[in-house]
């Protein structure tokens, strides 16, 4: 073995790094490479890499490993190797310290071996030592952080720091570590004791001497503080560090609001209230609270302490941050918010006017946040299911707060990617907390749950926030005040000032006046919508367009190719109404102007300027107003001479703008109750502009008949940023919006009337449109009977997937004959992947020591995943995904294959739980690069996005280019996913063979990856025509019979060695034999595993307690095994449990019966 000449990486070259690689790269659910694999990209910079690999196999071949992979032992010991200057550690150190964000990210796949590795041992809690050199010491300020982004080496043993370093460096660190990791039994050398810090550890300089017997050392020691995620000292003094002291005994910080956490799916009955008074104060807001707030006066006293901003809104935040005793003002405020009887909020209205001005002053924060709570509430949450959040909602961004102080021993932990929170570290009094809070109406889907990390007793549930505007948010954006370049100060055409929010005139006024009154109040309610636009110079009409009401519902026939995609200019496209809009040259001019100037948008400029004008007001009539009359006209002919070619283009931009749902808000002017009987069925023809803040149209309107409509939709769109007042919040919805009257009724605190209405998801037209999607993009002789092979959706923005267990509904069998015989087999391979898949997914990743200790003996659940007994992971979701597109294309199509697999990755279709999970590195990779390809495809064929998942051009689909993945790609997930095709062209084994490596080259550009699919499709194949199974895996079989079927592109020389036998080792993982993630390596595994046995039960069994890629071992085993044991021999009472049976069942006839129509060529 070779040996280390160097001691580099224990020396600190430099102090402040500035490029911190973030923990979450790290932290994946995708599969882990080899380390053979993990540094394919890196190869070319490190010198003797394969020396390193081999000392590295010799050195951990056949030794108990502990809770290490092999894979996770040698990236750790080939990190150590210091054969040259040029080692892995100060290659992949390099990176990490580097200005360039990019350079780390070829070691990312090595780099997640060595977290997940570090992840299993256990902290090291002692002193370490390291050394820096001479120059370092300038940079170095006592009592002064520092965050190290590289991996930094350590030693437990100071004598061989000082004795082997410090001819190299004069600064020496004492280290007292907290999350240091022990690695002196993976280390290259055991007797330099090593430790490693991993990225982002936080120091902090606690002392500086020089060594008195040598003057020319330095001792710097340094206390870990954690990670730089977490600026928490000690997790232990987290409630001993008060900022204040209080003579009550209670103590002032609780974090009980961490744990207020909902379950609900309730949708929020949004808040609408009456314009602030500019001189509400706090005091003012609080006394109007009924309830008793515990120590009030104290809290009051605290909030006044701040001399940054000690205004009434930002203190209404921080004494909502302050729990002192059981009634805190937070637990009383959510209380009254998550009430279902709303009477319960109107005496919190005052002090949520200050909270949420407030708010306004406070960053958005985008990123993940933790909550918790000190018992088990995961059942409460299901996979894919929509939560919404009623009250406000205190999270932080320290897990370890949450952990410690919500968490405990055995709670629930909750992760929330959030989007739209509201970051108040620096505003409150406790600041240690970290505390991030997400408004009113928060809307999450529940992302996945499980264990976390190896704490067994704590129950993980992670959420994603949706991107859709709370009430709150919407009232925050709307208030927002207006903002120029070209602001003139000295010009009052110019003033942005507001009404008194009291004066609901809703009349043009001149601008003196505007001026003389605008003053007269701090309100952020305007009741004058027809202000003059300063970017513009036009007015701007939006409460014109919330109060044009569609009070007719009228039976009018839909227009018909307002969908259509025809592209043309904004002139082009309102050519035919020059005669009955006046000044049109002029109002195109300044839209596209405005378009112009906004070109960040994802709208060309005359899509832009479509929707801009819609928004003007041309003379004295607004715009939309002439476009609405003429929709909702009987006399249709008046559209289709006129308006038809703007319809066009305004619906091609609209649908490039993502789909808004929740509750918007419109307003009559008048009591139209007599219209909306409840229960009724209404069309709205027309344009209707809608907006997220009912208090922008109430507060304009109080003192007057009104009515209010609040509608809860599927399909707005946002048109704000395009809008001639793009600081408003305006959501329109399209002609032919079809909607339910839900319930009449009278507010009596503000006077007006309201009525709900719900925006109808018509599950008829749903199908109605898939069956055309089919029709454009299958051939004409396919059944539309199918619907259950498509991607569809609950609900009409595509949040949750209809998984393949809940489409039983609609499955349909072939209605010709199929040979019993080729279905028991097609049915054993199918149903011997997804099993084998199922028996490995609880202890997937697990070494082969851990498994020779605890044997898989059954089909279970729980384990690495969560998973249900029978539910299948990535493997078998790719395998649907393949089995879907052969039967519904009825051929091969790669493309068709890759867009199921962008469903899969995306959506979740095909997947037993409904999201995405386990997905491979490789495979992730080609799917994405797919899609970069599409986007570029549709662009240069003027395909419309829409269609792009559909496509059936024969030109088109041969146009584009299928292989999407890099040479270098050769995992074992190419073949996890393999039976489908050669179940379905077995009568023609040439084709057979070819179509099975391009089905696995689209993903994996290897060609020994290519190579290991046509060989096992061509034993799948033979196995279809019976062939015996001491004869299919003879050498002598391969050279006479399947290599003449390789003779026009002959095997790679390593796929070749298994077909010739190097699989046969009587003493499987003691003579070699791997379950990893290299597709060689997985094939070799799953052939001994069949070839060694003689059931289905006992080589399943086999393959995954080769232990590692347990699951994927056993799929590629079940494929074959399956095929040739046929379905009855797989065990009944596994098959009983195999998730999405009857659909797996349905698939099966279909690929025999297909298969059997395919011409016959042996």
């Amino acid at each position: 073995m070779a040996t280390n000449n160097a001691y580099d990486r224990f020396i600190q070259v430099e102090w402040q790094n500035k490029n911190v690689l973030l923990i979450d790269e790290l932290k994946t659910t995708d599969r882990l490479q080899s380390v053979t694999q993990a540094l394919q990209r890196a190869l070319h910079h490190v010198h003797k890499i394969e020396i390193y690999l081999k000392d590295a196999e010799e050195h951990f071949s056949g030794k108990a490993l502990g809770e290490l992979t092999y894979d996770e032992c040698a990236a750790l010991q080939i990190f150590t190797r210091e054969i040259d200057r040029e080692s892995i550690c100060m290659l992949l150190n390099r990176a990490l310290c580097s200005e360039d964000e990019k350079a780390p990210r070829i070691w990312l796949p090595f780099l997640r071996i060595l977290y997940c590795a570090a992840q299993k041992l256990p902290d090291f809690k002692e002193q370490c030592w390291r050394i820096g050199k001479a120059d370092i010491l300038n940079q170095i300020e006592k009592e002064k952080y520092v965050t190290w982004s590289g991996i930094s080496f350590c030693s437990k043993d100071r004598n061989f720091i000082i004795n082997k370093c410090t001819n190299q460096g004069v600064v020496i660190f004492a280290i007292h570590s907290i999350h240091g990791k022990d690695i002196s039994k993976y280390s290259a050398n055991e007797n330099q004791k090593e430790i490693l810090l991993m990225p982002g550890t936080r120091l902090e300089v606690t002392n500086i001497d020089r060594d008195p017997k040598n003057g020319k050392l330095i001792f710097v020691s340094l206390q870990e503080r954690g990670t730089e995620q977490s600026k928490i000292a000690a997790s232990n003094q987290l409630k001993s560090e008060s900022q204040f002291e209080c003579k009550h005994s209670e103590p002032i910080y609780k974090w009980s609001r961490f744990q207020m956490i909902d379950y609900e799916t309730k949708e929020m009955k949004p808040i609408y209230q009456n314009p602030m008074s500019p001189n509400l104060t706090l005091d003012a807001a609080i006394n109007s609270i009924p309830k008793k707030i515990q120590h009030l006066d104290t809290l009051l006293q605290q909030v006044n302490q701040f001399h940054d901003d000690n205004s009434e809104e930002m203190n209404a935040v921080r004494i909502y941050t302050m729990e002192w005793g059981k009634e805190s003002l937070c637990k009383l405020l959510n209380e009254a918010l998550k009430s279902d009887h709303q009477d319960k909020i109107k005496h919190w209205l005052p002090y949520l006017h200050l909270f949420r001005a407030g708010i306004q002053r406070i960053p958005l924060f985008k990123g993940e946040c933790w909550r918790g709570k000190n018992t088990n509430i995961g059942s409460n949450f299901k996979n894919g299911q929509t939560i919404i959040w009623q009250g406000i909602s205190s999270c932080s961004k320290s897990v370890d707060l949450i952990l410690k102080c919500c968490v405990g021993e055995s709670g629930t932990l909750v992760k929330i990617n959030a989007i739209n929170g509201k970051d108040l570290s620096n505003f409150t009094l406790d600041s240690i907390t970290e505390e991030v809070i997400l408004m009113p109406g928060t809307t999450l889907i529940v992302k996945r749950m499980g264990k976390y990390l190896n704490r067994n007793n704590i129950i993980f549930v992670e959420l994603d926030e949706i991107a859709v505007k709370t009430h709150e948010e919407a009232a925050q954006s709307a208030s927002k005040p207006q903002v120029s370049s070209n602001y003139d100060r000295s010009s009052p055409s110019t003033s942005n000032s507001t009404h008194d929010a009291n004066k609901s005139s809703v009349s043009t006024k001149s601008n003196e006046e505007h001026t003389k009154n605008g003053s007269a109040s701090k309100s952020k309610y305007t009741n004058d919508r027809n202000v003059t636009d300063i970017r513009s110079g036009h007015h701007c009409t939006l409460v014109d367009r919330l109060t044009d009401v569609d009070c007719e519902n009228k039976v009018i026939k839909p227009i018909e190719n307002y969908q259509k995609r025809d592209s043309v200019t904004l002139e082009e496209a309102l050519d035919p109404a020059r005669n009955i809009v006046a000044n049109l040259d002029e109002n195109i001019r300044k839209a596209k102007l405005r378009a112009n100037k906004s070109s960040r948008s994802i709208l060309n400029i005359d899509e832009s300027a479509a929707i801009y004008l819609y928004t003007m007001q041309v003379n004295e009539t607004s715009f939309s107003r002439i476009l609405n009359q003429a929709l909702r006209s009987d006399d249709q002919s008046i559209v289709k001479e006129y308006w038809l070619k703007y319809l066009q283009l305004l619906w091609q931009a609209l649908k490039k703008l993502p789909s808004v749902r929740g509750h918007v808000f419109q307003c009559a002017t008048a009591k139209i109750n007599e219209k909306y009987p409840k229960e009724q069925m209404i069309t709205w023809w027309g344009i209707t502009s809608c907006t997220q803040t009912p208090d922008e149209i109430v507060g304009s309107f109080l003192g007057k008949k009104l009515t209010l409509l609040n509608i809860k939709i599927i399909n707005g769109k946002d048109i704000s940023e395009y809008s001639c007042k793009s600081y408003e919040t305006e959501i329109i919805l399209l002609p032919g919006t079809r909607l339910r009257v839900k319930d009449l009724s009278k507010n009596f605190n503000l006077n007006i009337y309201e009525i709900d209405l719900e925006e109808i998801d018509d599950a008829i037209l749903l199908f109605n449109t898939m069956r055309n999607l089919k029709t454009q993009r299958v051939s004409k002789d396919v059944s539309l009977d199918k619907i259950w092979l498509e991607c569809r959706f609950k609900d009409q923005e595509g949040r949750t997937i209809i998984k393949p267990n809940e489409c039983e509904d609609h499955l349909v069998d072939p209605r010709g004959n199929i040979d019993e015989h080729i279905l028991k087999r097609v049915k054993g391979s199918m149903f011997g992947l997804v099993a084998g898949d199922a028996l490995g997914a609880h202890v997937e990743f697990r070494p082969h020591s851990y498994l020779v200790a605890n044997p898989v003996t059954d089909l279970q659940g729980g384990g690495t995943w969560g998973l249900e007994k029978g539910q299948f992971t990535d493997d078998g979701s790719m395998a649907l995904c393949l089995a879907n597109s052969l039967v519904a294309r009825r051929d091969f199509v790669p493309y068709d294959q890759l867009v199921r697999y962008k469903w899969w990755f995306r959506h979740g279709y095909m997947s037993s739980t409904g999201n995405c999970f386990d997905i491979g590195e490789s495979t992730r990779k080609a799917i994405c690069q797919f899609e970069d390809r599409q986007k570029m495809f549709a662009e240069k064929n003027r395909i419309p996005l829409e269609e792009l998942d559909f496509l059936s051009d024969a030109k088109l689909l041969e146009d584009f280019n299928i292989y999407c993945s890099s040479e270098g790609a050769a995992g074992n997930g190419v073949l996890m996913r393999l039976a489908p095709v050669p179940l379905f062209f077995y009568r023609n084994p040439q084709l057979a063979i070819k179509y099975s490596g391009i089905s696995g080259k689209i993903t994996h550009g290897d060609k020994k990856a290519g190579d290991a699919c046509r060989y096992y499709g061509a034993l799948i194949v033979a196995i279809m025509n019976n062939i015996d199974k001491d004869q299919l895996l003879s050498e002598e079989y391969y050279l006479s019979k399947l290599k003449n079927w390789f003779k026009d592109s002959p095997l790679d020389v390593e796929i070749e060695n298994v077909a010739k036998g190097s699989f046969k080792r009587k003493n499987g993982y003691d003579d070699g034999i791997r379950g990893k993630g290299y597709v060689v390596q997985a094939l070799e595994a799953a052939l001994w595993a069949f070839w060694i046995t003689d059931s289905f039960e006992k080589g399943a069994l086999e393959a995954v307690n080769l232990g590692d890629d347990t699951d994927t071992t056993a799929t590629i085993y079940g494929q074959l095994a399956g095929a040739y044991y046929g379905y009855d021999k797989i065990p009944s009472e596994w098959i009983q449990c195999i998730y999405a049976k009857r659909f797996i069942e349905c698939i099966c006839k279909w690929i025999a019966y297909e298969g059997s129509q395919l011409h016959s060529d042996n």
